[in-house]
């Protein structure tokens, strides 16, 4: 059995704190050698934060590029493989636009930041100029080059309508934590575990790996 993906959830500040960081990624690197010594495959270490605008609080496209570019660097210092800082939250008519039109430039410009825009939700509807903009980004975003590990722009980018994640990522599914943290934010911080459907997985094996972390099954 293999595990797609440990992604560890928590919150952090501007100017990011490389300790908080690096903290992260030696507990992340712990599990994947917990699981790796009984046995189980990690494909990838991730970290998901609230929503960029919540942590940077400027919708700047300058400030949003400093902020992706310094943490994708902090990533690869400590061994994360990937990062998602949450999804443009534009649900109502008041919310700007900017940080949508900056995001096939956030894509561009790195290789483990995932991000996405949220344009609808059931307590105020659709936001019809936000879904526009995001159409629009959708055509850049299209017309990028792969990046990182054979990975296309398409599969860092994902939108959502109504409540629910749709996916804009072929292979890396699940749980998706750029619109995870908007739809139910866990509690800070906390562990999540992407894989096979318990229904698939051998017997016990669920209980296993939440022993092995302490985590709850």
């Amino acid at each position: 059995m293999k595990i797609r993906s440990v992604t560890a959830f928590t919150n952090i500040t501007w100017p990011i704190n490389e300790g908080s960081i690096a903290g992260i990624g030696r507990f992340l690197t712990d599990a994947r050698l917990r699981f790796a010594d009984a046995g189980i495959e990690v494909q990838t270490v991730r970290l998901a934060t609230p929503p960029f605008l919540d942590i940077i609080g400027d919708p700047d496209t300058f400030v949003l590029l400093e902020f992706a570019r310094i943490l994708e660097a902090m990533a690869n210092n400590y061994n994360i493989d990937f990062v998602s800082i949450g999804p443009v939250v534009a649900t109502t008519p008041l919310a700007l636009l900017m940080s949508i039109h900056a995001l096939p430039d956030l894509i561009s410009q790195t290789e483990k930041i995932f991000s996405g825009v949220l344009f609808a939700a059931s307590n105020s509807g659709l936001n019809l100029a936000a879904a526009h903009a995001f159409a629009q980004t959708v055509y850049k975003v299209a017309t990028l080059p792969p990046t990182g590990l054979e990975i296309c722009g398409w599969q860092r980018w994902q939108m959502c309508r109504r409540v629910y994640p749709i996916s804009r990522q072929p292979t890396i599914r699940v749980v998706s934590p750029v619109l995870h943290w908007h739809l139910k934010p866990p509690t800070w911080p906390s562990l999540r575990l992407a894989g096979p459907a318990r229904s698939l997985m051998p017997a016990n094996a669920w209980l296993r790996l939440s022993k092995m972390l302490r985590l709850k099954s």
